[in-house]
């Protein structure tokens, strides 16, 4: 009997490390494909080892080699990963004019003026359609920051 794994405490990214390892049997390279450290993608098929009890890649002077037991897995983590992106390759892309999601953008106090007005002035040009559900919020961080004065209601009436 197989042992049972519960896929929420488990890392599927592994899965993918895995893959571009086994693709291109160097570490570094590996690191450089998936945007990582080295010792990011150590760290990673050092779990993915304690996971799968087995080394699955020895050292040799140009890289890495992988184990009978990688070799024998390398199939069925690609037919996963393909499914998984044949899965996540079905969702609509993201369309601003039926989105429905809100957005917050936060900043501070001296950046907001500089970097919002341009943003909203773009946004106010290009999304036209959607004024009526939009919403601008313009918080004092340093109002909210500070002790409150007695008798002070928060925020005050514009």
């Amino acid at each position: 009997m197989m042992n049972e794994i519960n896929l929420a405490r488990s890392d599927l990214n592994l899965l993918a490390l895995f893959e571009v390892i086994f693709s291109e049997r160097h570490l570094g390279r590996a690191a450089a494909r998936l945007n990582l450290t080295a010792s990011a993608v150590s760290h990673g098929l050092s779990r993915l080892r304690r996971l799968l009890n087995d080394p699955l890649f020895l050292r040799v002077p140009k890289g890495v080699v992988p184990t009978a037991r990688a070799m024998a897995l390398a199939d069925p983590i690609a037919d996963v990963l393909a499914r998984a992106r044949n899965v996540l390759a079905t969702a609509a892309p993201f369309d601003p004019a039926k989105s429905q999601r809100r957005f917050v953008i936060g900043a501070p106090d001296g950046i907001s003026p500089v970097f919002l007005t341009p943003l909203l002035a773009r946004l106010l040009r290009s999304l036209t359609w959607a004024l009526s559900s939009m919403t601008f919020l313009m918080l004092n961080l340093s109002a909210m920051l500070s002790p409150p004065v007695p008798g002070e209601v928060f925020p005050p009436d514009a």
